[in-house]
């Protein structure tokens, strides 16, 4: 799920893999095993993203999806709309 929702929004920018990856500084493995286990993306990486319109509530959704059900305990305490206002309110600031 998280592969398909990341290849549209890649056809959305006109993007290719290779594209992402010399945006990311990583290799064309390393970009494959980010989005086969997408909890594996650095914070970095997810700034690096949405900085080149990449729309990261998509991608945490499906990130919380992945925790909900692999690791439910880390997930206490953290809500998926707070850190939508967060990400969204990051991205109005950048396009004001």
């Amino acid at each position: 799920m998280f592969e398909n929702l990341f290849i549209a929004q890649m056809k959305r920018l006109k993007l290719k893999r290779y594209d992402v990856c010399e945006l990311l500084k990583c290799t064309m493995p390393t970009l494959k095993s980010r989005l086969q286990n997408p909890t594996s993306f650095t914070i970095g990486e997810a700034i690096i993203l949405a900085e080149n319109g990449f729309y990261l509530n998509a991608i945490m959704d499906s990130i919380f999806e992945v925790y909900e059900v692999e690791f439910p305990q880390l997930l206490k305490g953290i809500s998926k709309e707070k850190s939508k206002i967060f990400i969204n309110s990051k991205q109005e600031n950048e396009n004001n």
